[in-house]
């Protein structure tokens, strides 16, 4: 997959040469084939290039971090770093299986329950496992890898 960052730097260049959204985009879309940013996005950076932007990467998105916890900018979804997948749902899913419960509050209550059975080492290891693979991420670049 073509990084969308190399396309913004693409976008920008050609802010800086004069050249409108029309022909910005047809430029991109000959540059990166069917990898290409939509129309609509080459549209909102030209515009905001143009208005004085100087980064390519995006904004903060808005939330607090907890006291004292860092905040570790990371994409909206990547199957890379997604550590409830690797360990929660799949220990919690194995507690709850097969069983029915009468009541919400009752769903609740054994969920709430087998989180709290799950030692604190297994969210640590979990924590561990997550900045590793966050690590392979940063390291790769933006590149597809397949070994976690």
């Amino acid at each position: 997959m073509t990084d969308p960052l190399e396309q913004r730097y693409a976008v920008k260049f050609c802010v800086l040469l004069g050249k409108n959204t029309v022909e910005t985009n047809e430029m991109i879309k000959q540059a990166f084939k069917d990898k290409a940013l939509s129309e609509s996005s080459v549209r909102k950076w030209h515009k905001m290039f143009r208005d004085g932007r100087e980064e390519v990467t995006d904004e903060a998105r808005s939330g607090q971090a907890k006291a004292g916890v860092p905040l570790v900018p990371q994409p909206p979804y990547s199957p890379d770093v997604a550590p409830a997948d690797f360990f929660l749902f799949p220990s919690i899913k194995s507690k709850l299986k097969g069983k029915h419960w009468g009541t919400i509050k009752d769903i609740q209550e054994a969920t709430t329950r087998a989180l709290k059975d799950l030692p604190v080492d297994v969210f640590q290891g979990a924590f561990r496992a997550w900045k590793t693979r966050l690590q392979k991420c940063i390291d790769a670049e933006g590149c597809y890898f397949e070994e976690y």
